[in-house]
C-alpha cells in the first residue's frame, strides 16, 4: 500500500515552480508542460528513472488535456497524444486515482550501454507505469544554450572543414598519446616506409617518390575503386609520376591527398598509384606485404561514403531528421550584478531521436571484401561516413565531435595480432578459444562482401589470414585452420536482411566445397565452442590439402583443394521443406527405406530433433539417388545442447561413383545439427565408418 502512496503523492507534486521565475514560454509547448515537465528539466537531473516507478519526474494529467495541447500546437501533448492512440487500450490506469487520470514519469535511466559517447541522456517515457514507450537520445548542437547540460552533439555535416580536421587531429593525438592499450600495439612514430608513396607536401602537385627503405610515417588509404582509374601507375608513366602527377586525379585520391596534409602528414600509400598495376612481379610483392602496409600505417583514412573513385568524400553530409525537438530550461545562474535573487534561465533546445539513431547505415567499403582487412588492419582510422566522420582505434570508436553512434556492433582484431612478434597462444586455452572465434567473426562479416574479380576471394582477406596465422600457427586451408578442421567445417550460408539473391556457390572456382570461400553469402558458424568441454570428434580427418596457384602467397588463391574423412555416413535424402524455402532431410532406414520427413528440420514421430540448411540454393530443386549425412562433432551429458554436428554431401559426380581406392567422392551439401541421441544417429547408418573425400 506504501508503493500506491508513493505514486499519488508524486502525482500530487506541484507543477509550478514558485521560488523563481521561469523565462517567457516558448511557442512550442503549452503552459502546463512549460511550468512542468520543462522546469523540471524533463527530469534528466533528478534520481535516475527506473522501471519499478522510481526516480526521473512525475506529473499528472488526463487524455483530454493531452488532446487539447496537442491542437494548440505543444510538441510535447502531441508526442504522448500520440503514444496513447498507438498503444490504444494497454495503458490501463492506476489504482487509487481517478480513471481520466493519466501518471507520466520522465527522466534518464543513465548512460546508455554500448553507446558514444559515455553518459549520453536517454529521455524514458512511462505513461501509468506502462513499459512499451521508445526511450528517446538526447542531443544538441555545440553552440546551443544547452550544450553545457546536455551530453550528445549533433553530427558534423562539414566533415571536410578545417574546424572539424582539428577535432579529427585532436582525437588522433589523444589517441597516440593518451591510449596505453593503443601505445602498446602501435608502430613507432618512424617505420620502414611501403615501396613507394604519394609525397602530399604541395597537394596540387602530388608526385610519386621511391622510398628505398627508409623509415618515417605514412597514412593509407581504403577506397572503393568502382570504376576505371585511367590513372593508375603502370609501366609506362611510372618515371614521370616521380616528378609529378600532374594529370588530373580522381576525387577520391585528391581528397585523400588534401586530407593528408591538412593533418599534417607528408606521405599517403595509395593501391591505385604506389603499385604498378600492369606488372604481375610488383602486384605480388606488395600484395605480400598488405598486412605490413595498413598495419604499420600512423593512420587509415577510409573513404567509406564513396561508391566509386570518381566520387570524392569530403562533399557536406545531409542533416538527419530528428523524432522531436524540444525546449530546454537550462539551470539558472545569477547575473552579472551578482544579485542571487536575479536569477538568469536561458532556454536551448534539444533534438530526441529513436533509440535507433546512431547505427551506422551500411556504407559502399562495408560491402567490399578489400575494404574489411584494410579497417581491421589498421591501428587506428578517420572514416567518412555518409553520416558524418568517424575515429577508430584499439579503444573506441566515436563519431569526431560527439554525436551519438552506437558501439555494440563493433568489431576488433585480438592485440595480440598486432604484436610484432607475437607469443604462441596454449592450444585449448581461453585465448586460443577467442582468437579462433574472432576469426569466425571475421569470415562472416568478409563472405557477405562483394569483389571485383571473384578469384580475389582468398586474396582479398589474405593479409587477415597472416595475422591470425602468426599467432595460432597452423596450417590455413582455404580460410580454415588444420588444428580445429571439423569445428570450422560447420559453418552456414545465410541470407543477411534485405538479401533477396540465391544463397549459392560461386559459378567459378575458388574454393573447394567444403571451404566458406566457395559461397557468395555471409556466414557463421553452427558448432560447439572451440574448448568446449564436452564435446568429442564424430570423425577423423585422414587427410586435407589445398594447391596453392602462387606459392609465393600462401595465404591467396587456391586452385584445388581435398579432404579424407573417416566418419559414419548416413543414407538421407534432402529436398525442398513443405514452405518452399528451406530444406528437409529423410532418414533413409537401412531395412524397410522407408523415410520419417518434415519441414526446415530433422523430425521423427512429430518430435523436433534439428536443423538442416544447403549452401546453395538449387540443389534443393534437383532430385539425387543419394544423401549422406557426416556427423563431425558430439556432445556428452548437456540436455537441451544439440547431440550431434556434421555436415550434408552428395556425390561430386554422380556419374563417377567411386574413386579408385573405394572411396566416395563428395561435395558438400551443407550442413545439419540434431537432437538425436548418438546412438540413435548411428542405428540409420549402413557401415560403422568408412572414408570419404570431400572435393
Amino acid at each position: 500500500m506504501a508503493r500506491s502512496n508513493n505514486q499519488i503523492q508524486l502525482l500530487r507534486r506541484s507543477t509550478r515552480i514558485a521560488s523563481r521565475k521561469l523565462p517567457p514560454k516558448p511557442s512550442s509547448v503549452c503552459e502546463d508542460c512549460w511550468n512542468g515537465p520543462f522546469a523540471a528539466r524533463l527530469g534528466l537531473f533528478h534520481p535516475p528513472f527506473k522501471w519499478n516507478g522510481e526516480g526521473g519526474y512525475s506529473y499528472s494529467t488526463s487524455r483530454e488535456q493531452l488532446k487539447r495541447g496537442a491542437a494548440a500546437g505543444c510538441v510535447w501533448c502531441k508526442c504522448l497524444y500520440q503514444k496513447l492512440l498507438q498503444r490504444g487500450s494497454v495503458v490501463k490506469g492506476i489504482k487509487g486515482l481517478p480513471s481520466s487520470c493519466l501518471s507520466i514519469t520522465i527522466g534518464s535511466p543513465g548512460g546508455g550501454v554500448g553507446i558514444t559517447p559515455a553518459n549520453v541522456q536517454n529521455l524514458r517515457v512511462a505513461i501509468n507505469n506502462d513499459r512499451s514507450f521508445d526511450e528517446l537520445l538526447l542531443h544538441t548542437s555545440e553552440d546551443d544554450p544547452a550544450a553545457p547540460y546536455i551530453v550528445a552533439r549533433d553530427p558534423i555535416l562539414d566533415v571536410g572543414s578545417a574546424r572539424t580536421l582539428s577535432l579529427a587531429k585532436a582525437l588522433i593525438d589523444e589517441c597516440v598519446h593518451g591510449h596505453e592499450r593503443c601505445r602498446t600495439i602501435s608502430p613507432s612514430s618512424a617505420v620502414r616506409l611501403p615501396t613507394r608513396l604519394v609525397d602530399c607536401a604541395d597537394p596540387a602537385h602530388p608526385r610519386l617518390v621511391s622510398t628505398e627503405g627508409e623509415h618515417g610515417t605514412y597514412l593509407a588509404l581504403s577506397y572503393v575503386w568502382g570504376e576505371a582509374q585511367p590513372h593508375k601507375t603502370t609501366k609506362s608513366n611510372i618515371s614521370a609520376y616521380f616528378a609529378g602527377i600532374n594529370t588530373s586525379l580522381p576525387q577520391t585520391i585528391r581528397d585523400a591527398i588534401y586530407v593528408t596534409h591538412a593533418l599534417g602528414f607528408q606521405y599517403l600509400w595509395a593501391d591505385s598509384l604506389c603499385i604498378i598495376q600492369d606488372s604481375d612481379e610488383d602486384k605480388l610483392h606488395e600484395i605480400g606485404r598488405m598486412h605490413l602496409i595498413y598495419r604499420r600505417a600512423y593512420l587509415t583514412i577510409i573513404a567509406a561514403s564513396a561508391e566509386r573513385v570518381s566520387d570524392g568524400f569530403l562533399q557536406d553530409r545531409l542533416a538527419q531528421p530528428h523524432d522531436l525537438t524540444l525546449p530546454f530550461l537550462c539551470p539558472p545562474r545569477s547575473s552579472a550584478g551578482g544579485d542571487d535573487a536575479a536569477e538568469v534561465h536561458q532556454v536551448g533546445e534539444v533534438h530526441c531521436s529513436h533509440r535507433s539513431w546512431g547505427v551506422d547505415p551500411p556504407d559502399p567499403v562495408d560491402r567490399r571484401g578489400w575494404c574489411l582487412q584494410e579497417l581491421y588492419m589498421s591501428p587506428r582510422a578517420l572514416i567518412f561516413a555518409s553520416k558524418t566522420l568517424r575515429f577508430r582505434c584499439q579503444e573506441t570508436t566515436p563519431n569526431v565531435g560527439n554525436s551519438i553512434r552506437r558501439t555494440y556492433r563493433d568489431v576488433w582484431l585480438p592485440d595480440i595480432l598486432f604484436h610484432p612478434a607475437p607469443p604462441s597462444v596454449q592450444h585449448g586455452s581461453k585465448e586460443w578459444a577467442d582468437i579462433h572465434t574472432q576469426w569466425g567473426r571475421i569470415a562472416n562479416q568478409y563472405n557477405g562482401r562483394t569483389l571485383g574479380q571473384a578469384s580475389d576471394k582468398l586474396v582479398a582477406c589474405g593479409a587477415l589470414a597472416e595475422a591470425f596465422h602468426r599467432v595460432l600457427r597452423s596450417d590455413y586451408l582455404a580460410g580454415m585452420w588444420r588444428d580445429t578442421l571439423l569445428y570450422d567445417l560447420l559453418w552456414r550460408a545465410h541470407k543477411s536482411a534485405g538479401d533477396s539473391g540465391q544463397v549459392g556457390r560461386s559459378a567459378e572456382y575458388r574454393a573447394p566445397s567444403w571451404s566458406w570461400a566457395a559461397v557468395d553469402r555471409a556466414v557463421d558458424f553452427r558448432g560447439p565452442p572451440y574448448n568446449a568441454p564436452n564435446v568429442a570428434p564424430a570423425a577423423t580427418v585422414v587427410h586435407c590439402e589445398v594447391t596453392l596457384k602462387t606459392p609465393e602467397l600462401p595465404f591467396g588463391e587456391v586452385t584445388s583443394g581435398s579432404l579424407v574423412l573417416r566418419a559414419t555416413l548416413i543414407p538421407c535424402k534432402v529436398r525442398m521443406a513443405a514452405n518452399g524455402v528451406s530444406a528437409d532431410i529423410r532418414f533413409v532406414q537401412p531395412s524397410a527405406r522407408e523415410p520419417y520427413s518434415g519441414a526446415d528440420a530433422i523430425l521423427e514421430d512429430g518430435r523436433f530433433l534439428g536443423l538442416c540448411s544447403v549452401d546453395h540454393d538449387p540443389d534443393l530443386l534437383v532430385e539425387r539417388e543419394s544423401d549422406w549425412l557426416v556427423p563431425l562433432l558430439r556432445r556428452m551429458n548437456a540436455p537441451g545442447a544439440p547431440s550431434v554436428y556434421g555436415l550434408i554431401v552428395t556425390l561430386a559426380n554422380p556419374d563417377s561413383g567411386e574413386d579408385m581406392e573405394n572411396r566416395k567422392i563428395c561435395r558438400r551439401l551443407g550442413e545439419f545439427t540434431t537432437y538425436l541421441s548418438w546412438d540413435k544417429l548411428l542405428s540409420y547408418a549402413l557401415m560403422p565408418e568408412e572414408e570419404v573425400t570431400i572435393v
